[in-house]
């Protein structure tokens, strides 16, 4: 991984260790580091990015009830993101991966690495 990646990948960790506890839509980081010059991450299995999702449709729309509780759900996440005084730089269907737990499907926001905090716990911007 270069020089640039490494970078990326610890705004990744610092943004997702930050924002552990603040949203449920926010993949648990369970660990990281490296091993034999491979970096990794590892966060709870979700499912299938929305942009995957909305293609298995193969040409069908969704249906409204879903689009609507999904646009919702990534509506909420990223405000809880805000809330917590960071901005995720990066939205778009396959940073959001869709959970399926029996009848309630769960999205969450995935891909911290380009996010910024932009308010500190003393609220100063």
């Amino acid at each position: 991984m270069g020089k640039d990646g490494k970078k990326v990948m610890r705004t990744e960790v610092k943004i997702l260790s930050a924002l552990q506890g603040k949203s449920s839509r926010i993949c648990q980081l369970i660990a990281c580091g490296s091993d034999n010059k491979v970096n990794y991450i590892i966060m709870n299995l979700t499912g299938r990015n929305l942009k995957d999702y909305k293609n298995s449709f193969r040409g069908k729309h969704l249906p409204p009830v879903d689009a609507l509780k999904i646009s919702i759900q990534c509506i909420e996440v990223i405000r809880e993101v805000h809330e917590a005084g960071f901005i995720h730089r990066d939205v778009k269907p396959e940073n959001f991966a869709v959970e399926f737990t029996g009848s309630a499907d769960k999205i969450y926001l995935l891909d911290f690495g380009i996010a910024r905090q932009y308010r500190f716990k003393n609220g100063s911007l």
